[in-house]
């Protein structure tokens, strides 16, 4: 909770999506698009535009806001881990976006939830991931190495997260006056749903 000093352990968000973005334009992506649920009051989600608008920044790349969705809901895009099935809500509205901006050659999705749902919209358009569309999801999830289109992804590397919270709890029961905030590095994962963007025929 930003503006409260108090103990903390998280994964760095910002260095996170900007690793994301970076790897993209590594590859010779420019229209590069991030799709999100809101980020009011989600320090994480916010903390991940950040980092994108950095990495845009920083290699002279427009920062468009037009490229953005961030209004996807919530509860209904994680329903894909539920229920075995992306949302159709969802589907529709991130379809209705990747055809206002069809200059885009890559997407960041903020979670997995939402990059999986993105990845079936765009089955459902024709577009080929990565072929037409790379995407990037900034979270990993379990046998997603398995999946029909194993996703290039940044791993919060939340066991390391969590061993590391434990131990600051333990030493908090033992010195209750110490304050300490660590940052987790997280890692990037280069899989199947990322690549150069396709050479477009006039």
């Amino acid at each position: 909770m930003k503006g409260v000093e108090t103990n903390h352990v998280s994964s760095d968000h910002v260095l996170g999506a900007f690793e994301a973005c970076s790897h993209l334009i590594r590859l010779g992506h420019r229209r590069i698009g991030f799709i999100s649920t809101p980020a009011e009051g989600t320090t994480s989600i916010a903390d991940r535009i950040s980092g994108y608008e950095k990495a845009l920044y920083e290699h002279d790349i427009l920062i468009d806001r037009h490229l953005r969705l961030v209004s996807l809901d919530s509860r209904k895009v994680n329903s894909v881990f539920r229920i075995g099935e992306s949302d159709a809500e969802s589907r529709e509205i991130i379809r209705q976006f990747l055809a206002q901006t069809a200059d885009l050659t890559a997407v960041i999705a903020v979670n997995s939830a939402v990059g999986l749902t993105v990845m079936d919209a765009a089955e459902e358009m024709g577009l080929s991931v990565p072929g037409d569309l790379s995407v990037i999801f900034l979270d990993d999830y379990e046998l997603s190495g398995f999946s029909k289109i194993p996703p290039t992804c940044v791993s919060q590397e939340e066991y390391f997260v969590g061993r590391e919270a434990v131990k600051l709890l333990v030493s908090i029961m033992e010195h209750p006056q110490q304050r300490r905030r660590m940052m987790v590095p997280p890692r990037l994962i280069v899989r199947q749903s990322t690549s150069s963007p396709a050479i477009k025929k006039s």
